[in-house]
């Protein structure tokens, strides 16, 4: 059951309670250490920034950048 869905900017935001009891322990798990991972490994703690610097493992996660499409495999489905 969808408890409410927003839209901002034009993203549609699904907000669902029970999506625990959806989704895999086990697949969130995985996500979530992935995410903290890539975090981790890009992130300037001088700084405080996340570093958009050129790397294939960036390159390959990153969707848009500055509001623009950046991704080459999507780019190529979506045509942009």
């Amino acid at each position: 059951m969808l408890d409410k869905t927003v839209n901002i900017n034009g993203v549609k935001i699904i907000g669902d309670r029970a999506l625990p009891t959806r989704v895999s322990k086990d697949a969130s798990l995985m996500l979530s250490s992935n995410m903290v991972n890539i975090i981790t490994h890009f992130w300037d703690s001088d700084n405080k920034t996340f570093d958009y610097r050129d790397d294939e493992i960036l390159n390959g996660c990153l969707v848009t950048k500055d509001g623009v499409l950046v991704n080459k495999k999507l780019k190529e489905i979506i045509g942009g």
